[in-house]
């Protein structure tokens, strides 16, 4: 098993583009402090709506309490794998301010997420979003205010071809290649 899936693009995108995957078997190999960092400053570079920067991080690293508590409020079909991520970063989003709701908090949010999942790929590392986690878990663990919403969590580390950390069903999905829809089932000219 590689580590590399490119994708197969109908049109030449950037590279850092076309090898970024979402992995499950990540490497035993910690990510460094300042790498953390790197990804962080790279997120808040985002573009975001109004210049409100609605992103918030909680970083976990392997072992610490952090990383027990966002791993123990993930689902168990993510928990199996990502629990062996070197770094869980949980994302929140900033989705009131005062009596003024921030509606694009979420895009942001995904538009920082981005950058630090590029960010990740020119480090030689790899990022997995994840939805499946307990809101309401996350909540209570970490005192969100009610302005703020958790978002995603995401498993943060280097690659590995080793997959025998995963069950079985999840070393079949780790090999097949990856896929999308095709553009013209995306892109819509003058109506739906």
């Amino acid at each position: 098993m590689t580590t590399e899936k490119p994708a197969q693009s109908d049109f030449p995108i950037q590279p850092l583009l076309a090898t970024r995957w979402s992995p499950r078997a990540f490497a035993q190999t910690p990510v460094e402090a300042a790498q953390v960092q790197i990804l962080l400053e790279a997120a808040r570079w985002a573009a975001s709506s109004a210049n409100q920067q609605p992103w918030r991080f909680v970083v976990g690293m392997h072992g610490d309490d952090y990383f027990n508590r966002i791993r123990d409020s993930l689902h168990p079909s993510n928990a199996v794998w990502a629990g062996n991520a070197p770094t869980l970063f949980l994302v929140v989003a900033r989705v009131q301010h005062g009596e003024r709701r921030l509606s694009h908090a979420w895009f942001d949010c995904g538009l920082a997420v981005g950058n630090l999942s590029v960010q990740a790929e020119a480090l030689g590392l790899r990022v997995h979003p994840m939805a499946g986690f307990s809101s309401p878990q996350i909540r209570a663990e970490f005192a969100i205010p009610d302005e703020f919403e958790p978002v995603v969590v995401l498993a943060v580390g280097y690659p590995s071809a080793d997959l025998s950390n995963l069950p079985p069903y999840l070393q079949e999905r780790e090999q097949q290649p990856r896929t999308r829809y095709p553009q013209q089932d995306l892109v819509f000219n003058g109506s739906w």
